[in-house]
């Protein structure tokens, strides 16, 4: 390879590397934005009323997660431009990454943990209690480092089972 094609290889690759980590911040910074709207999501207005749209307030999270309007999944389904039943599913996979999995959430934040993996996590953690979820997702973070996603996966399976076979 001579000179000039080893230099477009280069920044061909280079470019390649900045994308992917635009690309994550992208992922991340979405996670970071719908996690606010479900703590701020509400369609009281206190100029108006209208009795039909008296919202109630719900947990689609796991235990330990606040309470969301009953009508967020239909905001962000049309955000997101999915099924209100696909958007409630997110949102509380979302809702307990942020809430339940603190240093899951940060690694994601910072770009360490792909958003799907901590949301995959997260999920997965759903039937614990909260403080056994958070101890098997911290686990989970530090042994999953540098493992394929099959063995990651198979990791986490492992550590739940160890601490609440039943799940």
């Amino acid at each position: 390879m001579d000179e000039a094609s080893f230099a477009k290889a280069r920044a061909a690759a280079d470019g390649f590397l900045s994308a992917a980590v635009i690309a994550r911040r992208a992922e991340a910074d979405k996670l970071v934005h719908l996690a606010e709207l479900a703590e701020s999501y509400s369609v009281r207005d206190p100029e108006v009323f209208v009795e039909v749209l008296v919202e109630g307030f719900t947990q689609i999270g796991g235990e330990g997660t606040p309470k969301v309007s009953e009508f967020l999944s239909l905001e962000v389904a049309g955000l997101m431009g999915c099924s209100p039943a696909t958007a409630a599913g997110k949102m509380a996979d979302i809702v307990d990454l942020k809430h339940r999995h603190q240093f899951l959430w940060r690694a994601v934040e910072n770009l360490e943990l792909e958003h799907w993996k901590g949301l995959w996590a997260a999920h997965r953690c759903r039937s614990l209690d909260h403080t056994s979820a958070d101890t098997v997702a911290n686990t989970w973070l530090e042994r999953q480092e540098g493992l394929a996603w099959s063995a990651a996966k198979g990791r986490l399976e492992q550590l739940i089972v160890a601490l609440d076979p039943e799940a």
